[in-house]
């Protein structure tokens, strides 16, 4: 027994402070003109993340997938991308059992993708597949997903990555293709007459498409 644990103990308090500040900060931070508006916001993040550093300290805290998924969402709230995806890693690899696994793994390799860290992007993503896509989302989503990784990643230009696998814009393009025979055997007549003149080509480059996907 640790009364540190329990409620009104140190593990308690500090995983109630971390979150009260993360409300105040979505709340709008207080009722401050202008800049120093946005300088409050700063500071409810700023104090968020630090609540949360010290709760992971305590058992009950750090055996909770919620808690570790909330201190990466403050630190990427902060645009500290690379803390918010070791954490995230930390999380997926702790708890492989973990229910909400695909949707960590998602927001994992979405991190990871702003950072150009592609290939551990990829992998997280193919994590979610084999997983199970998270409703609202389905396979079809993760399958377009994937395939603008491999898109970005072979387009990629950073010379402080690794470069991209030479078949990368391949596998790109036949992702896409896959994902428009999922919708074409979907959605049967109507959609082959919609792009029977465009084929996969137009629907992968319609406007429509990707505000599909992106509306996910």
């Amino acid at each position: 027994y640790d009364p540190s644990e329990c409620d009104g103990g140190e593990g308690h308090f500090w995983k109630k402070y971390a979150r009260a500040h993360t409300v105040c900060w979505e709340c709008g931070g207080g009722h401050l003109p202008g800049s120093e508006l946005r300088g409050r916001e700063r500071l409810h993040l700023q104090r968020s993340l630090q609540g949360w550093e010290q709760a992971l300290h305590y058992m009950t805290n750090a055996t909770d997938p919620k808690c570790w998924s909330e201190c990466a969402l403050v630190s990427q709230r902060l645009g500290d991308y690379e803390t918010a995806a070791n954490v995230l890693g930390k999380l997926i690899q702790s708890f492989p059992d973990n229910p909400n696994s695909a949707s960590i793994s998602i927001y994992a390799s979405s991190v990871l993708a702003q950072l150009q860290h592609y290939e551990q992007a990829v992998m997280y993503m193919h994590h979610a597949l084999i997983t199970g896509a998270p409703p609202p989302l389905t396979n079809l989503h993760l399958m377009f997903f994937m395939s603008r990784l491999h898109e970005k990643w072979a387009r990629s230009k950073n010379p402080n990555f690794d470069p991209p696998p030479l078949n990368a814009l391949d596998q790109a393009e036949a992702g896409y293709t896959r994902c428009f025979e999922f919708e074409e055997e979907r959605g049967g007549v109507m959609f082959r007459t919609d792009w029977a003149v465009g084929g996969s080509k137009g629907w992968i480059n319609s406007t429509s498409t990707w505000k599909q996907m992106g509306d996910a």
